[in-house]
């Protein structure tokens, strides 16, 4: 294994440097159409994210490690989901459970865990709902991805400017605006496996009001799985009926803007069939089934009230429900949620020097819907309806002390109706010993409140009982980060962090063979990570990272489940002139421990992309191949499954057409 991973190392490291000689003599050579341009690294790094602080900050001024995914970058690699932007980020690592997916980062990815640890976001506002805190990353997320702008991940705890879920990443999906669009496009693409998509999107600025609209249809028919540990005559000798793994997808979404006055709206719906059969469900009964609706709406203004002080207003609205069918062998249990969420924001950002900024800000929430409704057992019903409020101050303090040193200091107060408070803190000393070096010490902590599926989810079959004590659970993070240049083309950022988590809420066998969730795990985490990323003015772009990962149970010493310890990542793409652009993007990671104390294999991934130029002035063509080489590969799954591992796809063949007007 040692010797295998050495030379891939060695293989990623000889083709960055064989990549950089090839792409060097052919710089400025290549005309390329406006739709194929691309941002160099120095205006990629110096775009604006205001997602960690709530104020404007280019990259290498952001207090965290930070990843920016552009537009060009999801068009050329062929992504098609958050699951694949997510596979090839530095320190990011994906599941599926064929039910959902779930996004590790650094070592960290608790089983079923619902993304509840990662906070996300659609322009600023939070997608996370309140009843399983969970985030939306693979087709029920709304945002179709052709109309996404940009991706900006920040890295380590956020709770200090977002609140409860911030814990290990904050996730901005930032949409292009009806001005930057200006074009309308129709797509169509099929995938082997028998999914098929259809969007539509429209931007326009018309008379000073910015347009964008879009809509997006998904629909997959199933494949057939083979799952050995039901292999008997009375479970279909464990092979599950292709409409067993359907699924179906609609997302709408709307994003108005005029002056400083700014709207949003989406809506997306998902409905998907498990062929697992987890929780003790019939083998290959096509009723069971999952379905996600995401509802969000926001309104934004800024007030500028004078030249050194902003005023931020926000509303927001969110909607979320659920739908679970579980037949077992004696009745069908039914598990429903709905939650309605309103709160608002107000912030002031001011400019008190030419060197020191304070944000100021106060949100409230309120959930006002929460209703979970259970059939634990036949002819048996609970309902729940537990609203609650969250009462939030925070205040930042960005303090440029040289010209080469900045502190940025904040803390927020989250105070729950439920009785409960926390407190988030965060420092950071930003230092630029080089013109093109610089230096990130970072400290911070974040919590996760228990949501009410945690707190009160009871259920007969799976002895289940609820549990009204759980108490948040904390993170605590030291980082540095480094962040060099070596020129206008080649970026290189490396980490050192160190995790610290306490009171994990997990599900845990009680003495009386009973489940519940409770606040028994501390975990650590420690690990480094190092990325080569380059951007050739040519059009080729390079990149490469290495992540090494250690997360264990600090009670036992012992590796946690679902934490590769090594992540390989390594893409390559470039332009033929007036044909085509061409994409190789690949990932190697070892083993992961599952919650059965087995582990799964070693695996490496490959996904080819072509994308054509424009064709007739409209037509765009585009054709992958995932999995290129066919590898057998499987994920970890929560302790509702008996697999001790739940198989992936194979080789798929996907072709996509758009037209643009």
């Amino acid at each position: 294994m040692g010797k295998y991973i050495i030379q891939i190392i060695i293989s990623v490291v000889i083709m960055n440097i064989i990549l950089i000689f090839i792409g060097q003599p052919l710089i400025g050579q290549v005309s390329r159409d406006n739709n194929e341009s691309d941002f160099s690294l120095d205006s990629l790094l110096s775009i604006p994210v205001n997602s960690a602080i709530k104020s404007w900050q280019t990259v290498r001024e952001t207090p965290a490690s930070v990843t920016i995914v552009t537009d060009k970058d999801i068009a050329r690699f062929g992504y098609r989901s958050l699951e694949d932007i997510f596979r090839n980020v530095r320190g990011f690592y994906v599941s599926n459970d064929r039910n959902y997916t779930y996004v590790g980062v650094r070592g960290i990815s608790r089983p079923t865990d619902y993304n509840n640890r990662i906070l996300l976001l659609i322009n600023g506002q939070t997608v996370n709902e309140p009843i399983y805190g969970a985030a939306p990353l693979g087709l029920e997320f709304p945002i179709n991805s052709s109309i996404i702008e940009r991706v900006e991940i920040i890295r380590g705890p956020g709770s200090v400017t977002y609140g409860t879920g911030a814990m290990f990443a904050v996730v901005n999906i930032v949409t292009k605006t009806g001005k930057l669009y200006n074009n309308i496009q129709i797509s169509g693409e099929y995938e082997s496996l028998g999914q098929s998509r259809i969007s539509a999107s429209f931007g326009k600025e018309i008379s000073g009001v910015s347009v964008a609209l879009s809509a997006n249809y998904a629909n997959n028919t199933g494949q057939s799985f083979y799952y050995k540990e039901f292999d008997t005559d009375s479970t279909l000798h464990g092979i599950t009926p292709k409409y067993a793994d359907a699924e179906e997808f609609y997302g709408l979404t709307s994003q108005i803007e005029y002056k400083n006055l700014k709207f949003q709206a989406a809506h997306g719906y998902r409905g998907v069939h498990i062929p697992t059969a987890p929780f003790g469900l019939i083998f290959g009964d096509s009723r069971t089934k999952t379905i996600d609706v995401y509802s969000i709406s926001e309104l934004k203004y800024n007030q500028n009230l004078t030249v050194d002080k902003t005023l931020n207003y926000r509303l927001y609205f969110h909607r979320y429900s659920y739908t679970g069918v579980y037949p077992y062998p004696t009745y069908i249990a039914y598990e429903t949620s709905l939650s309605n969420t309103f709160g608002g924001e107000l912030s002031l950002v001011w400019d008190i020097s030419p060197s020191n900024r304070i944000s100021i800000g106060s949100d409230f929430r309120s959930v006002f819907t929460a209703n979970l409704s259970l059939t634990p057992e036949k002819n048996r019903e609970m309902k729940y309806n537990l609203p609650f409020e969250v009462f939030s101050i925070y205040i930042v303090d960005e303090h440029q002390i040289t010209k080469d040193i900045n502190l940025n200091v904040g803390a927020r107060l989250d105070k729950y109706s439920v009785g409960f408070s926390a407190l988030s803190p965060r420092i950071a000393i930003l230092i630029n010993p080089l013109a093109n070096t610089t230096l990130k010490f970072l400290y911070g902590s974040a919590f996760r409140s228990p949501n009410i599926y945690e707190m009160n989810y009871e259920d007969t079959p799976t002895k289940t009982i609820a549990n009204h004590q759980l108490k948040p659970e904390y993170v605590t993070t030291l980082e540095m980060v480094a962040e060099q240049h070596f020129g206008e083309e080649i970026y290189c950022v490396g980490s050192l962090y160190r995790s610290s988590i306490s009171d994990i809420i997990e599900q845990t066998i009680l003495v009386d063979s009973n489940w519940q969730f409770q606040n028994n795990q501390c975990n650590r985490a420690i690990g480094f990570e190092l990325e080569f990323n380059t951007r050739f003015k040519n059009g080729m772009r390079i990149y490469s990272s290495i992540n090494y990962q250690h997360a264990v149970d600090t009670s036992t010493n012992n590796t946690l489940s679902n934490s590769p310890a090594i992540l390989l990542k390594f893409g390559f793409a470039h332009q033929i002139p007036q044909i085509a652009t061409v994409a190789l993007d690949m990932l190697y990671e070892t083993s992961r421990k599952t919650v059965f104390d087995t582990e799964t294999q070693p695996f490496l991934l490959g996904n080819l992309t072509v994308n054509s130029v424009l064709l007739f002035e409209h037509l765009k063509l585009s054709a992958q191949i995932r999995n290129v080489f066919d590898s057998e590969y499987s994920y970890p799954g929560g302790l509702e499954h008996i697999q001790k591992s739940i198989i992936q796809n194979h080789r798929t063949f996907l072709l996509r057409a758009t037209w643009q007007f």
